[in-house]
């Protein structure tokens, strides 16, 4: 049995790596390096502010087919993408 990702999967791993790398800088400059707890007005104004970018780029549901915002991703690429979110 061959457990090794595809170079389709490993082409998606760097895909949602550099992604979140340069959405995440941009999110903390835009936000003062700072996060705020969710349960305050300005905390929940950033975490709504993060859906949004993760909603743009179809990565808020990124299993949901694309034309209702998602990637359309495999559960291979579902998983792949909580590997590197988290």
């Amino acid at each position: 049995m061959d457990l090794t990702w595809s170079a389709d999967e490993e082409a998606f791993r760097a895909e949602v790596r550099t992604w979140l790398e340069t959405e995440l800088a941009a999110w903390r400059e835009r936000h003062g390096n700072r996060i705020l707890s969710g349960d305050t007005t300005e905390g929940f104004a950033q975490h709504l502010d993060w859906e949004r970018t993760l909603f743009a780029a179809g990565y808020a549901a990124v299993s949901w087919p694309t034309e209702v915002g998602g990637r359309g991703a495999s559960r291979w690429e579902w998983l792949i993408f909580e590997e590197e979110y988290y």
